[in-house]
């Protein structure tokens, strides 16, 4: 049986580090887009507001959009996690990517959640198949974990540093289905 370093290793090993640390794409020149940015994080400092969606047309530049909006968070301690979708990468068209990849990230900035996670990994071996589902992923590597942090986010929120999750490139590469339990995800 694998201890918890190791099953911590495996979600490591199972994730594309591409989909939050991809550096083949480039953030908005400086003093460009500069409204849509300011009001984006405007709308994100509204705590009743916790989801923007970009959309358009490929090559407008949602991307680097979506990249200035990381950096902005980032330097603001805000970043609660990133994923970019990309065509060029298969396991960066799937949902089922997306949990873990969200998960890794919120256990290596909180070792409360990365303890919910590898308990998680512990009392369901196979979480990491191919064959589970994003639904299946949803509690042990979001739901639970968000639990664990809420209270230091919520002391945070109240000194208006509210935590966000940026997702590029959702609408260009999942498939009907999971594109709709995207939807469903984003609404609830």
């Amino acid at each position: 049986m694998l201890g918890q370093e190791d099953k911590w290793t495996l979600l490591a090993n199972h994730i594309p580090f591409g989909a939050y640390s991809d550096t083949s794409q480039a953030a908005c020149l400086d003093g460009t887009r500069t409204k849509l940015l300011t009001d984006i994080m405007q709308h994100l400092d509204q705590r009743s507001r916790s989801v923007i969606w970009l959309h358009g047309a490929v090559g407008t530049g949602k991307t680097a959009v979506a990249l200035s909006i990381v950096e902005r968070l980032k330097a603001q301690g805000r970043l609660a996690g990133r994923f970019f979708f990309s065509r060029k990468d298969a396991r960066r068209q799937s949902l089922n990517s997306v949990l873990p990849t969200i998960a890794y990230q919120l256990g290596v900035g909180h070792p409360l959640a990365r303890g919910q996670i590898v308990t998680g990994l512990m009392d369901d071996p196979g979480l990491l198949s191919l064959e589970r589902s994003y639904s299946d992923h949803l509690p042990p590597f979001f739901v639970q974990p968000l639990r664990t942090v809420k209270p230091s986010w919520d002391a945070n929120a109240a000194k208006g540093l509210t935590r966000s999750f940026v997702f590029d490139g959702i609408d260009e590469c999942c498939s009907p289905h999971e594109y709709e339990q995207a939807i469903h995800f984003f609404q609830s």
